[in-house]
């Protein structure tokens, strides 16, 4: 569903079935994939939803060094 909602251009809505996912453990591997193409892409406005989702399943996948910087730019730090 998330990935079909961010094909529409509705990626606010896909954010919450990305986090949905991320706080089930479910298709991390996906959601990253997902995330990663959408924020290389140049005409995908990168949200501090966005970005704490990409952060949040590089956490639960124990990638913790890929995390933080995408925390610390969600909070604008």
């Amino acid at each position: 569903i998330a990935r079909s909602l961010a094909q529409d251009g509705k990626m606010r809505e896909a954010l919450g079935h990305y986090l949905c996912l991320v706080k089930l453990d479910q298709k991390l591997k996906h959601v990253i994939a997902d995330l990663e193409a959408h924020r290389a892409n140049p005409h995908t406005k990168q949200t501090p939803l966005m970005l704490q989702a990409l952060a949040d399943a590089y956490t639960k996948t124990g990638k913790l060094s890929k995390a933080m910087p995408l925390y610390r730019q969600a909070l604008g730090r």
